[in-house]
């Protein structure tokens, strides 16, 4: 009854509203956290607050961050994980957790028959790095794992200083590579609009309710960031998910080809949930490559249909056909 109560897998569009008096209705004594679908957002009833030793205080005057959380309603989201992952993470990712968590990947990967697995966009502690090293390659690993780091996150961490990003990325790269658990070189993942599971991409047309999409990093700190990195020769990954992220990317990247072109670049797209015909052509104009996440059309399009997006949107979520014939480099991740 005192132990903390994390659960995973909660979705607006599916279960409705959810809030901090919501489950505190659940439980006034046990903690209780809600991780959301997506995993870019958390709710807390009022005693994981108080367990966590969090204050209303401790969510405001961040910036960025304070605006995409809400303390009256116990909810963070995106940005606002700043404020809360170093309490939390401790306990939802504690050494004997991550250890079985890796240990299951492993034999999960193994099973599949994959020769090599990449997680793009990582943004872990150091220990939890080396513990990755250690205890996927202390087991039988006939594979490769990649990792790609967190562009977004490295920024943020160096006050927004490009050049400052790219050296702690290099270093990471050196320092914390294994024989087979290793740092792509000279790849980064950048982020554009929110979470599909969150319905806080952006959207050109907007969303049927009238709430709002969210930046991951703003247009500008997007646009900076990519500069710095890709004059460095770096391959850039940006996740993006709504038409207009698809548009900032796209717009980034001509800018960067234009100040200093480059041959055979690679920038890809990631995820890819919404998107129109013409910025799929323009996509093929630039040589930009789409790594889409075909599921999203399996468990979310007949429900976005109803809920925030609509049919005419949702039934071509995760465009294929339309890359393809436009000649697009087209790959599937399952996220």
């Amino acid at each position: 009854p005192e132990e903390l109560l994390v659960t995973w897998g909660y979705h607006a569009a599916f279960h409705g509203k959810l809030n901090r008096a919501i489950l505190d209705e659940v439980s006034s004594t046990r903690p209780i956290i809600v991780w959301q679908r997506s995993v870019h957002e958390l709710y807390f009833n009022t005693s994981a607050l108080e367990m966590l030793g969090m204050k209303e205080a401790d969510w405001q005057g961040k910036g960025e961050s304070s605006d995409m959380a809400n303390w009256e309603e116990g909810h963070v989201w995106d940005k606002g994980l700043y404020l809360v992952m170093k309490q939390v993470f401790p306990i939802v990712a504690s050494e004997e957790k991550f250890e079985l968590g890796l240990e299951r990947s492993r034999a999960y990967i193994h099973a599949g028959g994959l020769t090599a697995a990449s997680d793009p966009g990582v943004n872990v502690p150091e220990s939890m790095i080396r513990q990755m090293i250690y205890v996927l390659e202390s087991g039988t690993m006939p594979f490769d794992y990649y990792l790609i780091p967190a562009g977004n996150s490295l920024y943020d961490l160096n006050d927004k200083d490009g050049d400052k990003a790219v050296a702690a990325a290099r270093e990471q790269a050196e320092s914390l590579s294994g024989k087979r658990v290793k740092w792509l070189p000279d790849q980064v993942k950048l982020f554009t609009d929110g979470a599909v599971y969150s319905q806080l991409m952006q959207l050109k047309d907007g969303y049927l309710d009238g709430h709002k999409g969210e930046w991951i990093q703003s247009p500008e700190d997007f646009a900076k960031s990519a500069w710095a990195f890709w004059k460095e020769g770096y391959q850039i990954t940006a996740h993006q998910n709504g038409d207009m992220g698809m548009e900032l990317g796209l717009t980034t990247l001509e800018g960067k080809l234009h100040h200093m072109p480059r041959y055979d670049h690679r920038f890809a797209l990631h995820h890819f949930a919404f998107s129109d015909k013409e910025q799929i052509a323009r996509a093929a104009q630039l040589g930009a490559g789409i790594s889409s996440n075909p599921f999203y059309v399996h468990v979310l399009g007949e429900r976005y249909s109803k809920v925030g997006v609509g049919p005419e949107r949702a039934q071509v979520m995760a465009r294929g056909r339309t890359v393809v014939d436009e000649g697009i480099r087209l790959s599937f991740h399952s996220d």
